[in-house]
C-alpha cells in the first residue's frame, strides 16, 4: 500500500468537471479550530424555525449568552444559513421556564440519532473532548428533533470508544442556565468544509480498537431491511472473487465494523453511511466509493480529505426511474464508466455472465415493485430534460391512475413498467457498448439514435467491403 497520507480523488463520473471543482473547494483544510468561553451560557432545546416557508428541518434553538444572544447550534454550510438541518438562530423564552444549575460545562453541539449524521455532525466538537480526557465536566448536547428512533444512551458505545466516560454525557431537554460553557468551535461544515482537528475523534476511535487483519473489505448494504438498493450481490461477487472481505453491518457489533475499516488498505462500499465509515480508515488506504445517484455529495469529499484516502468515486447507477439520493431506490450496474475504472485500476473485467445478469427481468421485477412501494404515490421531480429523463416521464404519465396508489399497484402495472425499464437498460448498455465502453462520453442526447445508426451502417459496409474482397481473392 501507498503510505503516502495526501488525499487524492479521481472521478470516473458523467458531471466530471462538476465533481472536480467540488473537491478543489472541499479538499483542504481551513484554519485550525478556537475555543470560546461563555459565561451565564444559556441552552435551548431545538425547535423547528416556523418563519420560513418551505424549510422544514431548520431549526432554532442552541446555546446562547447571558443576554440570550444566539452563539453556537450547528452550521452545516459556510454559504448557505437554510440547509437542512441548520441551527442559527435563537428564541425567546420566559426567564420563570429557565433552570438554572451551578455548573462549568462542555457544549458538544447538536445529537443526532441516525449512524450517519452522528459520525458527520455529532462529532463536529468532539476534538476538544478528546483532547482533554482528564476534564470531568459535563459534555451537554441538544438534542436534534429531525429523528426520534434511538434510545438516549445509543450513542454512547461510539463515544466511549473514543475515551469518553458516557456518564459524563447529558443531553439537555429544556432551557437551562449553566455557571459557564466551553464552547470548542465546530471542525465540519457538512457540505463545503472541515478543520484539521475534526479527525482527531476518529483518531481516538481507532486508537482504541484493535484493527480487524482484513485488509480489502467491501461494505454492502445488501442486508438492509430497506431494500434500496438492487444487484449488490453482483458487486459483492466480484470484489469477493478479488479476495475481499464482505461486510453487512447487520451481522456486526459496531467495534467490528470499525474494525474492518481500520483494518483495511482497499475498502469499497456505496456512497452513504457505509462510506462516511472511511473515517475509520489508515491514513493512505485505497477507497472505492459507488456512486448510486448523479448528486455530488460533498460530505463524502470531506471524508476523504479529512483522512488522507486515495478515493476513487465512481459511476455505478443506472436509476432508469427518478429517485432521490437519500430515501431512494437505487439500481446498481456495471456502466461504461464502471468498467473505465476496473480498466485504469488494473482490475480485471466485470465479466459478461454479471454483465448479462443485470439487465434480466428477474432483476427489473423487484426494483420496479419497490420504487412503485416508495413513489408510487409521489414521483420525486425530475432533475434534468435529458432524453432518457423524457423517455422515463412519458412511461409514467402512461401509467393508470391506480399507479398513484402503492397499494393498487397490480401485477399487470409493475409488469408494464418493469418492461419499459428492461428495454431502457438495454438500450443504454448498447449505446455505452457501441460507444467503446470508455467511460469518457458525453451524456446520452437526442442525436444519440442517428450516432448510433452511423455507426452501425459504417460496420455493415465495412463487412460487405470484406465479404467481396474474399469474393474476389
Amino acid at each position: 500500500m501507498n503510505n503516502d497520507s495526501r488525499p487524492t480523488a479521481e472521478f470516473f463520473v458523467s458531471n466530471g468537471k462538476d465533481w472536480n471543482l467540488a473537491w478543489g473547494v472541499s479538499g483542504k483544510p481551513l484554519p485550525s479550530a478556537t475555543v470560546r468561553e461563555v459565561p451565564d451560557a444559556l441552552l435551548l432545546p431545538l425547535r423547528r424555525k416556523r418563519d420560513i416557508e418551505g424549510k422544514h428541518e431548520v431549526f432554532e434553538g442552541g446555546l446562547c449568552d447571558a443576554d440570550g444572544a444566539f452563539v453556537a447550534g450547528r452550521r452545516r454550510s459556510l454559504s448557505d444559513d437554510l440547509v437542512l438541518f441548520s441551527t442559527l438562530w435563537a428564541y425567546p423564552v420566559d426567564p420563570g421556564e429557565i433552570e438554572r444549575r451551578d455548573e462549568d460545562v462542555i457544549f458538544g453541539g447538536l445529537l443526532f440519532d441516525h449512524y450517519g449524521h452522528l459520525l458527520t455532525d455529532s462529532t463536529a466538537r468532539l476534538w476538544y473532548v478528546v483532547r482533554h480526557t482528564d476534564d470531568r465536566r459535563k459534555i451537554v448536547f441538544l438534542e436534534c428533533p429531525h429523528h426520534a428512533k434511538w434510545a438516549p444512551e445509543d450513542p454512547l458505545p461510539l463515544f466511549e470508544m473514543a475515551g469518553i466516560d458516557p456518564a459524563r454525557v447529558e443531553i439537555v431537554r429544556k432551557p437551562t442556565r449553566f455557571r459557564r460553557a466551553t464552547v470548542p468551535e465546530e471542525a465540519v461544515y457538512s457540505l463545503d468544509a472541515f478543520r484539521p482537528e475534526w479527525i482527531e475523534f476518529f483518531d481516538a476511535v481507532r486508537s482504541r480498537v484493535e484493527p480487524s487483519p482484513y485488509r480489502k473489505v467491501y461494505f454492502s448494504r445488501a442486508h438492509f431491511k430497506r431494500n434500496d438498493v438492487h444487484n449488490e450481490d453482483l458487486f459483492e461477487s466480484y470484489w469477493r472473487d478479488l479476495g475481499f472481505h464482505i461486510v453487512h453491518p447487520e451481522d456486526c457489533t459496531l467495534r467490528e465494523e470499525i474494525a474492518f475499516a481500520s483494518g483495511a488498505d482497499e475498502i469499497v462500499a456505496t456512497i452513504g453511511t457505509l462510506s462516511h465509515q472511511f473515517l475509520f480508515c489508515k491514513p493512505g488506504a485505497h477507497a472505492t466509493v459507488l456512486l448510486r445517484t448523479p448528486d455530488i455529495v460533498r460530505l463524502q469529499l470531506l471524508v476523504g480529505a479529512a483522512r488522507g484516502l486515495r478515493s476513487d468515486y465512481v459511476e455505478a447507477f443506472r436509476n432508469v426511474l427518478p429517485t432521490y439520493h437519500s430515501d431512494g431506490v437505487f439500481y446498481l450496474a456495471p456502466t461504461a464508466r464502471f468498467q473505465a475504472y476496473l480498466a485504469r485500476s488494473g482490475l480485471p473485467p466485470f465479466g459478461k455472465e454479471r454483465c448479462a445478469d443485470a439487465y434480466t427481468a428477474a432483476r427489473v421485477r423487484p426494483y420496479v415493485e419497490k420504487w412503485l412501494e416508495v413513489f408510487g404515490k409521489r414521483p420525486p421531480v425530475f432533475a434534468s430534460s435529458t432524453s432518457e429523463d423524457r423517455r422515463a416521464r412519458g412511461a409514467l404519465a402512461k401509467l393508470p391512475a391506480g399507479a398513484k396508489d402503492p397499494a393498487a399497484a397490480t401485477a399487470a402495472l409493475a409488469s408494464g413498467l418493469a418492461s419499459f425499464v428492461l428495454s431502457e437498460l438495454r438500450l443504454r448498455e448498447q449505446i455505452d457498448r457501441l460507444q467503446g465502453n470508455s467511460g469518457l462520453s458525453r451524456p446520452f442526447d437526442i442525436l444519440s439514435p442517428l450516432r448510433i445508426v452511423w455507426r452501425l451502417l459504417r460496420r455493415r459496409i465495412a463487412r460487405n467491403r470484406l465479404s467481396a474482397s474474399k469474393g474476389h481473392a
